[in-house]
């Protein structure tokens, strides 16, 4: 392990300091300026809940991140911004952390950390009320006591990382299994860390839900509503998504490859598995998990200026990415936006294909989808639709623009 002296160490750290600087006027930026994405409204909707302002509560969604968020509201008053800043300050801890992981390794850790931390991945997510980043902090804080034997703390760590983000459960099983190759007499103490990380979820879930386990069950039960199976519909859009999320990273694997250890190879192995063949999910932020790992293991491989390459070529196309979705939601909210705001007013359960935006934006009951509106309105007794999709059903008002049409139709007026 290397030991840099006094000064090397002072100049690190305003370096270190640096980046952190700029990274947080990155994400503060976004975070500001950005509409909301998808899951933020179901997270949002679920910390009104805990702060006893709104009776609406999406249970699937995995919890601490929500109670976090109603935790920051007791200071700051609902906000967004104040919400999304969980999230950036969790992206600052990662690059702290992923600086010392590389600090135990290379005599130079600076460069691979300033490439991680102005990642593209990174930064949008890190601005963004999502469970990745946060989750991803837990991660990397195991790993790190794994690479200082540290194997209860690692256990900890882990587990509290699975039960922030469900799916990272596989990372659990991943690095378990390279405790069973590599560290075996070390796994009872990772076994207690993580039983006592997950504790205090598991209780919650046996205690509310009738089962240890039932909050998970209840998270894949309804998220395999919305997840593609099969080859066409899931495994090939799920390996497009990484070549070209990842693209100059991969083929910079196989130099590093041989010098990695089989905990950190299995863990890989084992997330890059359950996305591509499992999850029935192809989204280019699922690829952030990996991405700290991935990076380790080029610069162990290659020479810096070929490391330099292929972080270029990974930044770029993932940021041409994240950049082309960011402005394209940005773009095309603005009729769902105009939707929910004439919505506003209208007394009674909504169904919506943005049902998580929708239920924080308009603080009632809103449904999704997930069976025809007709049941829906016989069934659960919803009477309005915020769609996207034209309906056989009276169209109180509709709003476009050049990228997406919104419409909002009563349900109690089907067209014949």
């Amino acid at each position: 392990m290397n030991i840099p002296d006094k000064s090397t160490k002072l100049e690190k750290l305003f370096d270190i300091r640096l980046l952190l600087v700029l990274f947080l006027l990155f994400t503060s930026s976004i975070a500001y300026t950005a509409a909301l994405e998808w899951d933020e409204g179901s997270f949002l909707t679920n910390a009104e809940y805990f702060s006893g302002d709104s009776s609406n509560f999406e249970e699937s969604r995995p919890a601490a991140l929500s109670y976090a968020v109603s935790g920051i509201w007791l200071l700051t008053g609902e906000s967004t911004f104040s919400a999304r800043f969980i999230a950036i300050l969790a992206g600052v801890g990662c690059i702290v952390v992923f600086h010392r992981i590389a600090r135990e390794e290379f005599d130079e850790p600076l460069p691979i950390t300033a490439v991680f931390a102005f990642s593209p991945l990174l930064l949008y997510w890190s601005a963004h009320i999502y469970t990745d980043v946060p989750a991803l902090l837990f991660l990397l804080g195991s790993f790190y006591m794994f690479q200082r034997d540290r194997h209860f703390l690692a256990g900890i760590l882990i587990s509290v990382a699975a039960t922030v983000r469900y799916i990272f459960l596989v990372f659990a099983i991943g690095m378990g299994i390279g405790y069973i190759l590599e560290r075996r007499n070390r796994i009872s103490q990772l076994i207690s860390g993580g039983l006592v990380g997950s504790a205090p979820f598991l209780l919650y879930s046996r205690i509310y839900y009738g089962g240890f386990f039932a909050r998970i069950i209840m998270y894949l039960t309804q998220v395999s509503r919305w997840s593609d199976s099969g080859f066409m519909a899931s495994v090939i859009p799920g390996v497009k998504s990484g070549l070209f999320t990842l693209s100059g990273l991969i083929p910079a694997l196989y130099s590093g490859w041989k010098d990695t250890g089989l905990t950190e190879k299995s863990m890989i192995v084992a997330y890059t598995i359950f996305i591509v063949f499992i999850s029935g999910n192809s989204y280019p932020r699922y690829w952030l998990a990996i991405l700290p790992f991935l990076l380790l293991i080029a610069y162990r491989g290659l020479d810096r200026k070929f490391f330099y390459l292929a972080s270029a070529i990974m930044i770029t196309t993932s940021g041409f990415g994240v950049v082309t979705d960011g402005i394209n939601h940005q773009r095309c909210e603005a009729p769902l936006e105009n939707a929910l705001d004439y919505s506003s007013d209208l007394e009674g359960k909504f169904v919506s294909d943005s049902w998580g935006i929708a239920g924080y934006k308009l603080d009632k009951p809103v449904m999704s989808p997930w069976k025809s509106l007709s049941e829906l309105r016989d069934e659960e007794d919803v009477k309005y639709a915020v769609l996207s999709s034209e309906e056989p059903y009276e169209i109180m008002e509709s709003f476009s623009n050049n990228c997406r049409s919104y419409y909002v139709y009563n349900l109690e007026q089907p067209i014949a």
